[in-house]
Parts: C-alpha cells; sequence; structure tokens
C-alpha cells in the first residue's frame, strides 16, 4: 500500500511551517528593534509608528529583509538538496525547484531595490 508513501509530503510541509514560524521572528528582529514610538511633535519622517511615512518605511524594511534572508536560506537549502541527492531525482526535482525559488526571491530583492530607488531620484531623492 502507498500510504506510507502520501504521508510524507504532510511531514514535510508541517516541518517547513515550524521552520518558518521560528524563522520570521528572527528575521524580522532588526526591523521590530528600531524606534517604535517617537516624538508626536516630530514631523522629520523618522521610522517611527507615529506617522503614515513611518508605518510604510517599516513595512518596506520588513519586507525587504525577508526576502533577502529567505530567498538566500532557499538558495542555500536548495542546493544542499540537490547535489546531496544522490540517485533520489525526486529528491533531486525538489532541490533545484527550492533553488530555483531562492534565486528568483533574490533577484527579485534586487530588483525591488533598483525600482525603490529610481522611484525616489524621480521623486527628488529621499
Amino acid at each position: 500500500m502507498n500510504i506510507l508513501r502520501t504521508s510524507r509530503p504532510v511531514k514535510s510541509i508541517s516541518t517547513a511551517l515550524i521552520a518558518l514560524l521560528v524563522l520570521v521572528p528572527l528575521m524580522v528582529a532588526p526591523v521590530a528593534a528600531q524606534e517604535v514610538g517617537g516624538d508626536p511633535d516630530d514631523v522629520t519622517g523618522d521610522a517611527g509608528t507615529d506617522n503614515f511615512e513611518g508605518i510604510l518605511n517599516n513595512m518596506y524594511d520588513v519586507v525587504m529583509t525577508g526576502l533577502r534572508y529567505v530567498g538566500l536560506i532557499a538558495l542555500a537549502a536548495g542546493g544542499v538538496l540537490y547535489f546531496t541527492a544522490r540517485k533520489n531525482s525526486d529528491r533531486a526535482e525538489n532541490g533545484m525547484k527550492i533553488g530555483i525559488g531562492g534565486a528568483a526571491l533574490t533577484l527579485f530583492y534586487f530588483g525591488m531595490n533598483t525600482v525603490i530607488g529610481l522611484l525616489e531620484y524621480i521623486a527628488g531623492g529621499a
């Protein structure tokens, strides 16, 4: 019977979800440790949450940090999985898919930085 074979992906998905729940707080800790409150009379646009621009800056930092670390970790994990697959073609295929996804996230990170930089230049610098 293939009962054991169908239960394997469930274990790997649950392991991935647990790893994600553990790693996400570690990835966003530098962003969360930034200034939270700030002076309500201060309208300089710092990274506080007292104005809309500060909230957007915090969200941008969280997204960019997540893209950077998740992409690099997926790229490394995909490479390790692919090169340690030996004769298991399913494992090699999964490693290749994870590696390609990690490379795509890393490229998206650099592309998003470039687009945001161009928009800031067009808007008059920030």
